[in-house]
């Protein structure tokens, strides 16, 4: 099954992100009309190498989630690294579409721009493991084994669909359990 990955139009520029407030998306119905999604920009979650990732919400739904906006055009001084970029978010975009485990975030849905790529994922808290510790000091043997089973779990499912995820520093923690990033 593909994402649902469509052309869109948006009122985003990663250069000045506190100007904008909202990314719009135009998506196509099966009868030719097209539907207009607002997503509202909340805060910034983190940003990456290649990528800024902010917690949204729609305003359609009201749901919230994590949107990853990841610019096509990465300037003059990487231009060789845009064909490889490309192929690291299409191959992203297919690989997480694909998963589904209760402890591996789970993609919505995948559009883009003229400028940009948004993938829309599921909002988990921003606590990492080790802002967990810092909270609670030191965790106890049952919490410790639980959290190592979800993980053992989540790291076995992966690795059953051939794909091994080289960043485990993405892990979060969410209402008591682990979610892979």
């Amino acid at each position: 099954m593909k994402p649902r990955y469509h052309k869109q139009t948006s009122h985003f520029s990663l250069t000045n992100p506190k100007q904008a407030l909202f990314i719009k998306e135009k998506v196509l119905k099966p009868h030719g009309e097209i539907e207009e999604i607002t997503y509202t920009l909340i805060s910034l979650l983190g940003r990456g190498e290649t990528a800024r990732v902010y917690e949204v919400s729609s305003a359609k739904t009201g749901e919230h989630f994590a949107m990853k906006i990841v610019p096509k055009n990465l300037g003059e001084e990487c231009l060789r690294d845009e064909a490889s970029l490309k192929q690291r978010i299409v191959r992203e975009i297919s690989i997480q579409k694909r998963l589904d485990h209760p402890n591996i975030l789970g993609l919505k849905h995948a559009f883009e721009d003229q400028d940009n790529v948004y993938i829309l994922l599921e909002l988990c808290s921003r606590e990492t493991l080790k802002d967990l510790v810092k909270k609670l000091g030191v965790l106890n043997e049952d919490l410790s084994k639980r959290y190592i089973i979800q993980l053992a779990n989540a790291l076995k499912y992966l690795h059953s669909q051939k794909i091994i995820h080289r960043e485990y520093p993405g892990i979060l923690w969410e209402s008591s359990s682990f979610i892979i990033v």
